[in-house]
């Protein structure tokens, strides 16, 4: 499904933009701070990454969109936190 977006290549680099971006500006992770100043900084972090991407396909935060951002961002975070378990465990097996 790839709401809002022309492809699912352009959903996925404005994804990757949005986590990386987090990752920079939170270096504590999502939980080092409350949620409204997460909202905040996610609305602040989209809007750049769509300026950086060119896009005019990115224009509102409809609740379909909100979930597919949701589930993409969900499945990027489950995929770091697998990479990083899986380091630990070649870590402790060396």
């Amino acid at each position: 499904m790839s709401l809002n977006f022309p492809n699912d290549s352009l959903r996925q680099q404005f994804s990757t933009c949005i986590i990386e971006k987090l990752k920079k500006a939170l270096p504590g992770g999502l939980q080092s701070l409350p949620t409204d100043s997460l909202n905040k900084l996610v609305n602040g972090i989209g809007g750049a990454c769509r300026t950086e991407l060119n896009s005019t396909y990115l224009t509102k935060w409809t609740p379909e969109f909100e979930k597919a951002f949701k589930q993409s961002l969900h499945e990027s975070l489950k995929k770091i936190l697998t990479r990083k378990r899986e380091s630990r465990n070649v870590q402790l097996h060396d």
